[in-house]
């Protein structure tokens, strides 16, 4: 009798280790991002990596290896360039803007460029939107080295106006473009006054309106890094062995912040929908709604486009992410739509292995959450 009881009990308590009614805790979610290091890390020549998770209520950030070849050991301070991921703080620029009424998702691009940036230019039919979601007709480099806004302005205006330029009329077809998100992000900090300068309109707009409130304190511009907190970021930032970008900082909204691995989970939490103050959660879900009709990607057909996001529903779950790559930095960013299960990863080297595939097996290695289970992507 009591040896079947004894067993009962046993079974239970198995059932409970292993089943969906197990919680995610600090130190299962923790074991995940080791294991992540020790399949991917050194055995593929990475240098160093950040790597966070958000499963249930288990929010937690991890480094490991190297800010640099030889150098000091990586940890949640060390300063990644995020490459394209910046690309979402000038989209969720764009969506808090949206949300308080200041502009509107298809109002024409050209209402905001100034005269002398070549306004004349633009063509009437190319709205913001299609600026966040790659269907602008702009190729996809930013030029370099432009030696003030107007200039810049003028430059994407001109290539809008000649078709050996540009890609396609607006809202023709899709093609990714950093100089499309560069032009947004420049004329949404010029709108909401701030001048041109030498960390540009968009730097301090984005710090103000996103980063600042959200406590993102580590999240700046190479120039920015430069012009206020030079003495932290040579101490902190991370090399990949290529030289950085010191050009001028109108591209920055394209691919042009340096964060860690604090700020890095906070902005996972907030791109869930999970964290930060009312008016920027407010706005937080413009952020994957489709604004144009014929969105899809052309080479993805179970992929559309959000304001920077792309939404994939090929596993049959709607999986949201972004990647950067450049400059020897790589990073990606990826979460369950609606579920409370998401990752981030941060290198400064290459990986043999595709980032988003390492990406998609931790988020998919998680421990389940109760009620939740484990959706794929």
């Amino acid at each position: 009798m009591q040896a079947g009881i004894l067993a009962a009990l046993l079974a239970c308590a198995v059932g409970f280790g292993s089943g969906t009614s197990a919680r995610p805790t600090t130190a299962s979610v923790t074991a995940a991002l080791d294991k992540l290091w020790a399949k991917y890390g050194p055995s593929q020549g990475l240098v160093g990596l950040c790597a966070g998770a958000v499963d249930g209520p288990v929010a937690v950030e991890k480094c490991y290896g190297k800010g640099a070849k030889g150098g000091a050991q990586a940890d949640d301070r060390t300063l990644f360039r995020i490459e394209s991921v910046s690309k979402t703080f000038a989209a969720t620029l764009l969506a808090l803007r949206v949300q308080t009424g200041a502009v509107n998702l298809d109002d024409p691009v050209r209402e905001y460029i100034p005269v002398l940036g070549g306004q004349p230019l633009y063509p009437t039919s190319l709205t913001l939107a299609e600026l966040a979601e790659h269907y602008s007709g702009l190729p996809k480099p930013t030029p370099k080295k432009t030696k003030s806004l107007d200039a810049f302005f003028l430059q994407a205006g001109a290539c809008l106006a000649k078709a050996s330029c540009r890609n396609d009329e607006p809202g023709k077809s899709y093609l990714y473009s950093n100089w499309a998100f560069s032009v947004l992000g420049d004329l949404l900090g010029l709108k909401d006054g701030f001048s041109d300068g030498p960390i540009g309109p968009w730097e301090p707009d984005n710090i103000k309106s996103v980063a600042k409130p959200l406590g993102l304190t580590h999240t700046r511009s190479l120039p920015d890094w430069i012009l206020k907190h030079a003495a932290y970021f040579a101490v902190h930032v991370a090399t990949s062995g290529q030289e950085q970008d010191t050009s001028a900082p109108y591209g920055d909204p394209g691919g042009g912040l340096y964060s860690d691995a604090r700020d890095m989970l906070r902005w996972l939490r907030y791109s869930m929908g999970l964290f930060g103050p009312p008016k920027l959660l407010a706005a937080q879900h413009l952020l994957y709604e489709n604004a144009i009709a014929n969105n899809l990607k052309t080479d993805q057909p179970k992929e559309v486009m959000g304001l920077a996001w792309d939404v994939n529903t090929s596993t049959g779950t709607a999986c949201v992410w972004k990647g950067g790559d450049g400059l020897g930095f790589h990073s990606y960013v990826t979460f369950v739509k609606d579920v409370r299960r998401g990752v981030f990863l941060l290198f400064n080297s290459d990986p043999e292995t595709s980032k988003k595939t390492i990406g998609k097996n931790l988020l998919n290695s998680l421990p389940p959450t109760p009620g939740a289970g484990s959706p794929t992507c």
